[in-house]
Parts: structure tokens; C-alpha cells; sequence
């Protein structure tokens, strides 16, 4: 699944994985990356003219974690479709948006409009018989960043995803499986011509 460009995501390393960029406050070159810079504008510093900043979210990130910017990826706008998992939380720039994204805000939601959602978050968060509410994270949001959820996507138990990859795996695995018997055949053939020729 491609991730959004400017989609922020917390990792467990000590570099940036190819295609995202350590949040750290850094300035990039606005003609290399002329799209990011579409999003982001000079809200985390910069000349607008040359250069833009990066978001600086190293003290925000746990330890020995970064929080890292998708530089590539699918461009999120208000028809987009974010392929997420139901319930999934982001942390993002302002201006990034999908269809199926709401920001956290403590919100209250129609039980009817999001059963998924309401199915698997309960009133944790708040609510009655017929509506829940999101978690409210605006506070918790690191300087001129807002917590995004996915209100629509697929169940954290998609027996369906589940599935497919079991199908893969067999079909992967029988093939192998396949090549490696085709193989060892070819193999005996030619050593049976080989032996042939000899005699």
C-alpha cells in the first residue's frame, strides 16, 4: 500500500526508509520535491522560494524512534480514498486529506454512518445508543501537526487480506515447489543423455 505524499509515520530505526525523510526541521530544495512543497508551504520554515522546511517532530517521537515524511506516494485530495485500516491514526500536516480521514477531535459520529468504526471503538471515547465519539487529540499533536483516523477502510481482521495472503503464500510455494521438481527432472534427463552419448 503506497502511503500518502506527506504522510507522517513513526519508525523504529536509525535511518529513514528509502522515500521518507526524518522530520527534524530540515530544510529541502522546493524543485526537487515541488509537490511536497504544494502541501507543506513555508508553515515549518523556509524561504518559499528556493527552500521549504520539514516539521521538527524529534521531540515529540518516544525514544529511539523518528517520526519520518512520506516524500513520495498517492496525492491526497478530497476524493482520494485512503487505502487504511479501519480505526488507523495518523499524525499529518494540516493540509493533508483523504475522503475516509477525519482529524481526532473528539467528535461525535452517527453509530449508522460508521458501523465498522462504531462496532470496534465502542463509547470508549464517549457516545450513547446511537452515536460514539472519536478520541480527542488535539492536544497530544506535535506544533502544527493534527492527529488523523481513517473512518472508513478495511476491518483489523479482514479475513479477505487474511486469505489473500494464505493464497499467495500457497501459490508462491507450490511454484517453487514446481520449478524445483521441473528442474531436477531437466537435470536427470541431461545427465541420462549425457551417460548415453559416453557409452
Amino acid at each position: 500500500m503506497p502511503p500518502m505524499i506527506g504522510q507522517i509515520s513513526l519508525f523504529p530505526y536509525n535511518f529513514a526508509p528509502a522515500g521518507w525523510m526524518f522530520c527534524e526541521g530540515q530544510l529541502l530544495p522546493i524543485p526537487q520535491n515541488e509537490v511536497l512543497f504544494q502541501l507543506l508551504g513555508t508553515t515549518y520554515g523556509g524561504d518559499g522560494e528556493e527552500t521549504f522546511g520539514l516539521p521538527d517532530l524529534t521531540a515529540a517521537a518516544p525514544p529511539n524512534l523518528h517520526y519520518c515524511i512520506s516524500l513520495f506516494g498517492e496525492f491526497g485530495t478530497s476524493t482520494y480514498t485512503y487505502n487504511a485500516i479501519i480505526g488507523e491514526t495518523m499524525v499529518a500536516i494540516p493540509s493533508l486529506v483523504a475522503r475516509n480521514l477525519l482529524q481526532a477531535a473528539g467528535q461525535s459520529m452517527l453509530n449508522n454512518m460508521y458501523l465498522l468504526l462504531s462496532a470496534y471503538m465502542g463509547t470508549r471515547f464517549g457516545g450513547d445508543a446511537t452515536h460514539f465519539s472519536l478520541p480527542d487529540l488535539r492536544s497530544k499533536a506535535p506544533s502544527k501537526c493534527q492527529y488523523l483516523i481513517a473512518v472508513q477502510g478495511d476491518p483489523p481482521n479482514n479475513r479477505a487480506r487474511v486469505a489473500l495472503f494464505w493464497v499467495r503464500y500457497f501459490f508462491c510455494h507450490i511454484n517453487r515447489q514446481l520449478i524445483r521438481c521441473w528442474l531436477a527432472m531437466a537435470r536427470n534427463f541431461r545427465y541420462r543423455r549425457i551417460r548415453r552419448s559416453t557409452i
